[in-house]
Parts: C-alpha cells; structure tokens; sequence
C-alpha cells in the first residue's frame, strides 16, 4: 500500500489516496476505447470545510467556470476528511492548464470505509454535457468505486444513461492502473498501491447531469480523492472553447491515501 500524505499537516498513519479526475489519454477499458481530451484550460473546484452530522457535507465552487457542488456523505472517514489542493500532474499525456489539482481526501485505516457520496450540481445548467469527474488512487483490489448520473425533473432526480469517457493520468509513473467496466459503471482498483497521490481516472459525460452519485467501498487503508473541473475537453470539444463543457467530479474531489 502507500504512505499516506496530508496537505498542511504530517500524517500519523500511512496510507494511500484515490481520486477522481477528467480525461484525456488513451486508455483501453471494459466498455470501450477512452479519446483524447482537447481543452487547454480547465478549472478544478475547491472545497470547504465539512460540516453536518451524518450525512457529512462539504461544498465547493469554481468561481471563474460557475460550478457549485453540494456534497453529502452517509459516513465521514475516520482519518483524513479534507481539502487537498496542489496536486501535481506529472503525465505527459495531460495537456491542460493548469498541470495541479484539488481533491477531497477521504482515508480510514483500520477498518474498510463504505459510503454513498452525493454531489449536487447547484449552478444554472449543472454539470454541462462533457464535464468530468475525477477519481484518484482507487489501488486495491477490493476497492471500488460506482458512479451513477442523475438529472432533476420538478422537485426529483432521475438516473439517466450516461456514456462516460473514460481516461486515465500519473502522477507517479509506477502507478497501477485501475480497471472501468464501462457496462456497469464501475471502478476497481488494479492492485498495487503506490506512496502519495499516483494516479487518478478521469470520467467524462456525454449528456448534462445534475446530480452524481458515488457507492464507493474501499478497503481498509486504501484512499481516494474526489475532484470537479468544467470545461470544454469532451472527446470532439472545440479546442479552447474555454469553461463551459467540462466538470470533473472524481467523484469530484475525494482523495485517498494508502499504506505498506
């Protein structure tokens, strides 16, 4: 497994990080064949402090993109519950500005952590058709991640067919790679867990969403992030076409750290 690594602080304990990220690198997956994303500036959201009681909550925003996330989860992480923002981005396939991200860290040692994580897209029109979601570190291979869209109808939310684009980046260059099933929507840890943030898998959609749902299940000290960015770098985007098309979610912004 992997050190774990905490933003603005030593962690006690190692552990090892996922998070979930927009793509745009080749990759072939259960479901299909990942296209190359082709925007130049994208803009990750940025997290707050949790609050709540159960569920837990946090919020972020991209001030200059628009996107506001409202997150909830059915269970808070025992050992790292935070915004992790300066990601570096070491892929040579990554050609957005800028080569950093930010995610939310979610790690708990000891114990698998289970949960259902919601992100509502409050900003007029949500998640644009061709947003991401990012989803780091998922390593284990008990570890999986499900993703599930939603558009609002009225006052409900209907899961809707999404087509996710599937793309995959390192940031450390012996990362493992994880495993989509493009069938049933799945993310699965491809079993070697790597010290700090290695890598993360991008998701992105082919129809607007305002709502994204995360059944995440994570083996005991396997971490991930969870990370949004919207811009326009869906597969056949207008190069440049600037912060209007893409999201990126990654689970947009939850990360997570492993240990040996």
């Amino acid at each position: 497994m992997t050190d774990h690594i905490s933003t603005g602080r030593a962690m006690a304990s190692s552990s090892r990080l996922a998070i979930a990220a927009i793509g745009g690198a080749l990759l072939t997956a259960v479901g299909g064949l990942a296209t190359p994303a082709t925007a130049s500036t994208i803009e990750w959201v940025g997290w707050g402090t949790p609050g709540g009681t159960g569920p837990y909550t946090v919020s972020g925003s991209a001030p200059t993109s628009g996107l506001t996330v409202d997150a909830s989860y059915t269970a808070q992480a025992a050992n790292d519950w935070q915004n992790d923002t300066g990601i570096a981005i070491t892929d040579s396939s990554w050609t957005f500005t800028p080569n950093t991200m930010t995610a939310w860290n979610i790690f708990q040692s000891g114990s698998n952590y289970a949960a259902t994580g919601t992100f509502d897209f409050t900003n007029t029109g949500g998640l644009a058709a061709g947003g991401s979601l990012a989803i780091l570190d998922v390593e284990d291979l008990a570890s999986t991640v499900g993703v599930k869209g939603f558009q609002k109808n009225g006052s409900s939310y209907q899961e809707v067919t999404v087509n996710w684009s599937y793309s995959y980046y390192t940031i450390q260059s012996d990362a493992t790679a994880p495993i989509w099933n493009g069938t049933t929507n799945v993310l699965t840890g491809g079993g070697q867990g790597v010290a700090g943030y290695s890598m993360f898998s991008m998701l992105t959609s082919d129809v607007q969403l305002d709502r994204i749902v995360l059944d995440i299940n994570l083996d005991a000290g396997d971490g991930i992030g969870i990370g949004f960015t919207q811009t326009n770098i869906a597969a056949g985007a207008v190069p440049g076409a600037g912060l209007a098309g893409l999201a990126t979610i990654g689970l947009a912004g939850v990360s997570r750290r492993r240990r040996r």
